[in-house]
């Protein structure tokens, strides 16, 4: 993701959730095949450390379909099914 001050909030926020936006889609057609081969995505887990620990929390509630997050109430598709969410550190307090 883009680092502030460069980029700043909510950019980083925007990134990751692009980024798990693209694992949603490998569920279709022209999904990459190795992971079509190696990975299950009725399975999947997100996690982050310190500010990785707050992105990771803002995917997660993003991908559960909360309106707040990011402005997107998208619920996830079938079959990707978000398992968990790790948390080491999360940095909550930023301005």
């Amino acid at each position: 993701y883009r680092l502030a001050p460069e980029h700043p909030v909510p950019t980083s926020h925007h990134d990751c959730w692009e980024a798990f936006q693209w694992v949603v889609s490998q569920t279709g057609p022209g999904a990459e095949p190795w992971i079509a081969d190696h990975a299950d995505l009725g399975h999947v887990v997100v996690a982050g450390d310190s500010a990785g620990g707050n992105l990771a929390y803002h995917v997660a509630i993003s991908a559960g379909g909360a309106s707040a997050a990011l402005g997107s109430g998208r619920a996830l598709e079938d079959p990707v099914k978000l398992q968990g969410v790790i948390l080491v550190h999360p940095f909550f307090w930023y301005e």
